[in-house]
């Protein structure tokens, strides 16, 4: 359900303007940096708060947010260690072996005029956002931790799962497109590896 949350292009852009700033900011401040109309963020905020990932204070007429940051971390931290821990023992793949270069999830740029911040979303951090998309589904995050123990084909996927080898390929292909999961032909069967190194940039990254 976490992932979910964070699925939604106006919630992600929301936690990240408030998670790269030390400031409370109210709706029209987010408003203002985010560019989203201020209906949208009351709505968004309103499904942050219940979740417990904004923190609200009222001072005098206004609501000022602040994000509750070690909660993010940790939920992400937890996610990640689970993954690893399922890691097994086997010979490092290529993708293990290498490092991926990431730029910074958030490019920003100040504009002077009300001294305020616009924040300007970078590539990285749409794919970090697709990489949430993709693990908001409850199947696609099991399958990876699945993964981290070794390379599996379609089939014993299916098993596993209890579902249709189409409705198996469709979510490891999901993953795929993101970047999370790699495959191979080996004779007739089309074997999928975690590509553990992508989900560690993407989740330790975001927001330290």
């Amino acid at each position: 359900r976490f992932f979910r949350i964070f699925s939604n292009k106006n919630r992600f852009k929301i936690i990240e303007i408030l998670g790269y700033t030390n400031d409370a900011l109210c709706v029209g401040d987010l408003a203002r940096r985010g560019n989203i109309p201020m209906s949208k963020i009351s709505d968004q905020l309103m499904v942050l708060r219940k979740e417990d990932i904004v923190i609200s204070e009222k001072k005098s007429t206004k609501v000022f947010y602040k994000l509750n940051k070690e909660k993010v971390v940790q939920v992400l931290d937890n996610y990640l260690a689970l993954v690893q821990t399922h890691r097994s023992s086997q010979v490092p793949s290529a993708d293990q072996q290498a490092s991926v270069e990431m730029r910074p999830l958030v490019s920003i740029s100040a504009r002077e005029t009300t001294q305020d911040i616009q924040y300007e979303v970078s590539e990285s951090s749409e794919h970090v956002r697709d990489i949430f998309a993709a693990l908001a589904n409850e199947t696609r995050c099991e399958a990876l931790i699945r993964l981290a123990e070794k390379d599996q084909f379609v089939n014993e996927m299916c098993e596993k799962f209890y579902l249709e080898q189409p409705t198996v390929s469709l979510h490891l292909n999901m993953l795929k497109r993101v970047g999370l999961v790699d495959s191979r032909k080996k004779s007739l069967k089309v074997y999928y590896n975690l590509k553990l190194n992508t989900l560690e940039k993407a989740l330790s990254s975001f927001l330290r």
